[in-house]
């Protein structure tokens, strides 16, 4: 197209850096003319989803003419009995990324206010531009949100805060005791959002306990997904779990139909798989243990990983990076001295690390 674009943008949108996804598997192997591709860039879940997701997708595929369930109450129903919450104090959306969105699009104005560690997930700064507000990436210590330092970066324009939980990239956390000292100590006027997107990753269990800060703080939101551990990143559904109140007000500025059929039929499902939840959680751990101890024995810098991927601080990150592709290995840069490996099936994280070596 030679005309050139001349409708006025929101001075916003100049702000706004886009996400990047990671590398996929269909251009590597077009690149490379590689059969095979080891992706362990993006905290996939490698074993996929639960046996029975892909028996009610057959099933179901007849009916996809028909609008999905707008409330998605048979999905909700089933988290509030899992959850041991109501109902009313959850909300599904199309992934826990839309629902970060809808509480930005809900709360913040131009001028206020977002303060999360960093680094972190970068839609949180994202989220921030999109509607004028005041990003404040605040620097972890010791690789992880440091409370404390979050507390000392909040002003009156604050308006929400983020903590990610194990957070992404380094796979550290925060104790469910220090969260509810911070809670104590902010604004019940404040927003914390509670973005626990790997929680079912989670071992330590001085992070699990936190769906119990709900009763006692209504401005606190959990934020959780089907995307990892549940194996269904490509069909995008997440849930928050919050105060009635907030979440009734979150309904009002979601979009009807936001979850697609197929994505309300087979988290359901999935939800009720705990046995092949528990499989996923079992090899997950043992890679983890195994890239961590690896890793350390190559000297190399790892912070304890609470999540489905771990985080190295190494020179020359982007060259590890295109080095590793040519072996048909994706990984994740994040900064230009830090990469992000997400845990694979033994074949896998071996053939990464088989690898890894012989580049460093």
């Amino acid at each position: 197209m030679t005309t050139p674009f001349e409708v006025p943008l929101r001075s916003e949108i100049s702000r706004i850096v886009s996400y990047i996804p990671g590398t996929q598997i269909k251009d590597l192997k077009e690149k490379f003319n590689f059969e095979h591709v080891i992706k362990l860039a993006s905290n996939e879940n490698p074993l996929g989803s639960s046996p029975n997701v892909k028996k009610i997708l057959n099933k179901s595929f007849s009916d996809i003419r028909l609008y999905p369930d707008g409330e998605a109450k048979a999905l909700r129903t089933s988290l509030s009995d899992q959850l041991k919450v109501n109902v009313n104090n959850i909300i599904v959306g199309n992934g826990s990324n839309e629902l970060i969105v809808l509480l930005a699009l809900m709360i913040l104005k131009p001028g206020d206010q977002v303060v999360f560690g960093s680094p972190s997930f970068p839609v949180y700064s994202i989220v921030s531009s999109m509607f004028g507000s005041i990003a404040k990436p605040v620097a972890l210590t010791n690789y992880t949100f440091d409370l404390e330092k979050l507390l000392d970066n909040i002003t009156s324009k604050t308006k929400i805060v983020f903590i990610c939980n194990p957070n992404n990239p380094t796979g550290t956390i925060v104790s469910a005791i220090k969260i509810e000292e911070f809670l104590k100590k902010i604004s019940s006027k404040i927003l914390v959002v509670l973005d626990e997107a790997y929680v079912e990753y989670v071992q330590d269990q001085a992070c699990k306990d936190t769906i119990q800060l709900l009763h006692r703080y209504s401005n606190l939101v959990i934020l959780r997904t089907f995307s990892k551990a549940y194996g269904l990143a490509g069909l995008r559904v997440g849930y928050g779990i919050a105060h009635v109140d907030l979440i009734s007000n979150l309904q009002k500025v979601r979009q009807p139909f936001n979850v697609n059929f197929l994505a309300l039929k087979t988290a359901e499902v999935a939800l009720n798989d705990q046995k092949f939840l528990k499989q996923v959680i079992h090899l997950n751990t043992r890679m983890r243990t195994l890239l961590t101890s690896q890793l350390y024995n190559m000297g190399l810098s790892v912070p304890k990983s609470e999540s489905n991927f771990v985080y190295i601080e190494i020179k020359d990150a982007y060259k590890i990076y295109e080095k590793l592709l040519k072996k048909g290995i994706i990984i994740r840069p994040i900064q230009k001295n830090s990469i992000r490996v997400t845990t694979g099936t033994e074949t896998q994280t071996m053939s990464f690390l088989n690898q890894f070596k012989k580049i460093i």
